[in-house]
């Protein structure tokens, strides 16, 4: 009985306890909410001062012997010479002649074809002397044909009378027509010796063109270098017998190396001949080599909107040789620019940029004023500007997206200026020349 008692009196003073507890909770005064203020849009800077420089036009290209040709065989024969020592990689002068093909056939050649100029030259070294010889005919036949028609006449006269008999007068009238005939006959041999005069000078020219031909093919047995250079490859062997359009061996210039490169058809009017052009490869990361525009092609590429530059590149002013076949990053050097203001390409939001303005009254912060700029144009990461900022400005260059016209912003890292050599940086030119060839230290 006691014990139901006491569990009662337990179960009571736990339900008044959880009641006491429950209206507590209830009736306790609600805490006061307030709204925290968001942190200011933390960005960097960077001032834009004015500066001069040399602008830099990037392109690309490969290298190639300015000079490179392939000799072949102009005529058929066996080779019975090669100079000692050539060989592939060997180097040849200008005019030497390395290799001969057998001449004896073109020597006779030669001979014949000087023969008969030969003989056509003394048959016209005869016109002269017989024409001479026809004048002195011709004369002595008009004579005879003058004396002989007199005498014709005579007889004729005579036999009209009959003082002379019909026999006389024909003998007297042959006469004169055999004189006629001689005089006529004369006088067109002589009148046939100018056209025959033409005939024979005609094959005169006839004659030495084919004996220049056969002197020509005597001077192609001898295999000569054109230009100064190194053989890339020897294509024939001593004995070998080749034939018209042979190739006999590859000729290559390695002083003179011509890179045409193509640039943007923007920078067009920017690059000039004689500028000077820094190049580096990867393939040799750690030399540059220099060269000059030399010419410049006329017309653009519309497709992929570039023309093209064509750069010498003299390889005995290099430290390192530059190779044929080198792929390779240009730098030309453009025009002069002066007092420019630069801006990274990355803080222009759709023609605008923001300018920090410092706020005396509050260390560190800035009011994000919105300007607009016009650009000249992008020199790689780099915006040269034409107007919209003056220098000694800061421009705001992160948290872009989150910043709205006058708005407050603190002012973190400062990058300070851009330095002058930076749009050769932005261009990716800095690792261009990381030891220019030409520097002989």
């Amino acid at each position: 009985m006691k014990s139901i008692v006491s569990v009662t009196i337990i179960g009571l003073l736990l339900s008044s306890a959880a009641f006491v507890a429950n209206y507590m909770v209830k009736t306790k005064p609600l805490p006061t909410q307030e709204d925290a203020p968001l942190p200011l849009p933390l960005v960097e800077t960077a001032r834009v001062l004015p500066q001069s420089f040399t602008e830099t036009i990037v392109g690309y290209g490969s290298a190639q012997a300015r000079q490179s040709t392939e000799l072949t065989a102009q005529v058929a024969g066996e080779i019975v010479q090669i100079e000692q020592g050539v060989d592939n990689g060997s180097p040849l002068a200008a005019q030497q002649i390395f290799l001969r093909i057998d001449e004896r056939r073109h020597s006779q050649a030669v001979e014949q074809r000087q023969g008969a100029v030969d003989a056509v030259a003394a048959q016209i070294r005869q016109i002269p002397v017989r024409q001479n010889n026809l004048i002195r005919l011709l004369a002595i036949a008009e004579h005879e044909l003058e004396v002989n028609r007199d005498e014709e006449t005579r007889l004729a006269t005579l036999f009209e009378q009959d003082l002379a008999s019909k026999k006389e007068f024909d003998f007297a009238r042959l006469a004169y027509q055999r004189s006629l005939r001689q005089q006529t006959g004369f006088q067109n041999d002589l009148d046939l010796l100018e056209f025959e005069l033409l005939r024979l000078e005609a094959l005169k020219h006839e004659q030495l063109a084919n004996l220049e031909i056969a002197r020509l093919d005597l001077e192609h047995c001898n295999i000569i270098s054109p230009f100064d250079g190194f053989i890339d490859e020897l294509f024939v062997e001593m004995g070998e017998r080749v034939q018209v359009g042979a190739s006999i061996a590859t000729v290559v210039d390695p002083i003179h190396i011509e890179v045409p490169i193509e640039l943007p058809m923007s920078a067009y009017a920017r690059v000039q001949v004689g500028a000077v052009v820094a190049f580096a490869s990867d393939a040799m990361p750690d030399v540059a080599w220099e060269g000059r525009v030399e010419r410049i092609a006329p017309l653009a590429n519309e497709q992929s909107r570039t023309f093209r530059g064509y750069v010498v590149v003299d390889n005995r002013e290099q430290s390192t040789p530059l190779v044929a076949g080198y792929f390779l990053r240009a730098a030309v050097a453009g025009p002069a620019l002066v007092d420019a203001l630069l801006v990274p390409r990355g803080a222009i939001v759709d023609s605008h940029v923001f300018v920090a303005k410092s706020r005396p009254e509050h260390s560190g912060e800035a009011t994000a004023s919105r300007r607009r700029i016009k650009v000249l144009r992008f020199l790689g990461d780099l915006a040269l500007l034409e107007s919209g900022l003056s220098g000694g400005e800061s421009v705001i260059l992160t948290n872009l997206d989150s910043i709205e016209p006058d708005d407050i912003v603190r002012l973190g890292r400062d990058r300070g200026a851009l330095a002058p050599e930076q749009p050769s940086q932005a261009n990716g030119d800095a690792q261009l020349a990381p030891r220019r060839a030409t520097d002989r230290s």
